[in-house]
């Protein structure tokens, strides 16, 4: 027992912490966090990526470790990698539909961040890739919705999902341009939130004055595994 204490009272790791939110350890990710008080939650790994720990979990779709680092007081939502893409960006790339949907819910959200360094906008990358339920996500959230220049490769949406024929999305699209809000109540039934929270645990994490915000995290992060194998 004192040689545990001994090892523990030391930081870990920056790439350990990293590497749990990566592999979607959700339990373990809690358990560091609480231990490593001081970790920049923003860390970004030293390759050719630059990415956090965000990016890493919503690119491969970890709900549970989104929604774990979201209640973190220090989380920039908005960080970029060093192709300029958020982490809503990569949610929207590989159609991750419920990280989508917590960081379009986050307060610090921007959507004017969804450019990359290349000028290619998240929802054309979604577009382009056919994720339907990705784009209903963000017109139910209610965020901007920006459809791009029409014929720019780069930002035009309802172009580029025409090239990839993507029929749906391109149907889709063209009704939000022509009518946003009935196409916008339209998604929120499609997806299943008429009269729902996009959070579903909204307001249980951090009760509690006696316990610090990561030590309720590492408490309740079991109620946080939720479809993790859905993207």
């Amino acid at each position: 027992m004192e040689y545990v204490a001994f090892v523990e009272s030391f930081p870990t790791h920056p790439l350990e912490i990293w590497n749990a939110a990566r592999d979607g350890k959700v339990d373990l990710l809690a358990s560091l966090l609480e231990r490593n008080r001081n970790f920049d939650v923003n860390w970004q790994y030293h390759d050719e990526d630059a990415q956090t720990m965000l990016h890493q979990a919503s690119g491969s779709g970890y709900s549970s470790v989104v929604h774990l680092l979201l209640r973190h007081p220090l989380l920039a939502v908005n960080k970029r990698d060093r192709s300029g893409r958020t982490a809503f960006h990569l949610a929207c790339l590989n159609g991750r539909v419920k990280v989508a949907q917590m960081l379009l819910a986050a307060p610090s959200f921007d959507p004017s961040a969804t450019l990359d360094s290349r000028g290619n906008t998240a929802l054309r990358d979604a577009a382009s890739w056919g994720h339907l339920d990705v784009i209903r996500a963000w017109m139910a959230s209610g965020r901007e919705i920006d459809l791009g220049d029409p014929g720019n490769v780069k930002t035009d949406a309802i172009g580029e999902a025409a090239k990839a024929n993507r029929a749906k999305v391109v149907a889709l699209l063209r009704r939000f341009k022509e009518n946003p809000r009935q196409t916008a109540n339209e998604a929120r039934r499609d997806l299943g939130l008429e009269g729902k929270q996009v959070w579903p645990f909204e307001g249980l994490l951090l009760q509690g004055d006696s316990l610090s915000p990561l030590r309720s995290l590492s408490l309740f992060s079991v109620f946080l595994r939720w479809s993790d194998s859905a993207p």
